[in-house]
């Protein structure tokens, strides 16, 4: 969806630096002096609990804007791609803007196969921008020409979804509680693991692996089968880049000889 959406990076910055004892600025009419994060367990503690609030306050304020957007919206144009099938957030966000009678334009970005298309994007027309250039340009223009007009907004508004919380987000907080047994670490490596196996939970599920191997409660067994994926993704890393340089050399080599 093609929305602003605002991001709570000062809050972000002043639960890092209350975290490393730095002075922290004044943010709106609240103002943080200097804070030192001692090495007791109950800072600990509260410093997570502190996150995890920040995060619950991020993710509401950033669907609020969402919300928003789609209602001060004309048409809500939907960048299908495999992402797409696996966005619990985007199906709400859909569903939200067809209650309020808006005209929706899916476009697809990169491809996807027919019968994986979710139902109420099946069901309509379908922008190919999967190989931009002149002519998708003007096919999307002309899709965008012919939108019907979207109705005055219902009164009332139908009811705002709730903020979608994925999965990883359920992640998120299991990785932060005080305390965890050998086998929630191992179930929480397992599930981590998976998650990089996806494009577009790769990076977060990363963040979240670093974070549970940095736990002063970790056991050998969770921490020995981090350290193994840690080596993988590296190997992985030095290989796509290899394979790029390969890739790359044919290209340096003509040059040359032109």
């Amino acid at each position: 969806m093609m929305f602003v959406k605002t991001m709570m990076t000062s809050l972000a910055l002043a639960l890092a630096a209350l975290s490393t004892g730095l002075a922290v600025p004044e943010l709106g009419t609240l103002k943080y002096g200097s804070g030192l994060l001692t090495d007791c367990e109950s800072d600990r503690r509260r410093l997570r609990e502190v996150a995890e609030e920040l995060d619950r306050i991020r993710q509401q304020q950033r669907w609020d804007e969402i919300l928003r957007q789609i209602r001060l919206s004309d048409a809500i144009i939907v960048a299908v791609s495999p992402a797409l099938l696996e966005s619990q957030a985007s199906t709400l966000e859909r569903e939200y803007a067809r209650q309020l009678g808006k005209a929706i334009l899916p476009v697809c970005v990169r491809p996807v196969r027919p019968e994986l298309m979710p139902p109420d994007i099946a069901a309509v027309q379908i922008v190919d921008y999967t190989e931009p250039g002149a002519t998708a340009a003007f096919e999307l223009a002309d899709a965008l020409g012919h939108l019907p007009a979207s109705a005055d907004l219902p009164e009332p508004l139908p009811d705002a979804p709730v903020v979608p919380l994925s999965y990883l987000s359920d992640l998120t907080a299991r990785v932060r509680r005080p305390s965890l047994t050998l086998d929630e670490q191992l179930a929480l490596v397992s599930r981590l693991r998976s998650a990089l196996g996806k494009e577009t939970e790769h990076q977060p599920a990363m963040e979240l692996l670093l974070t549970l191997r940095r736990r002063d409660d970790l056991y050998h067994e969770p921490a020995r089968e981090i350290a193994s994926i840690l080596t993988a993704e590296q190997a992985a890393t030095e290989e796509a880049l290899k394979a790029d340089s390969i890739a790359e050399t044919p290209a340096i080599a003509e040059a040359a000889v032109d």
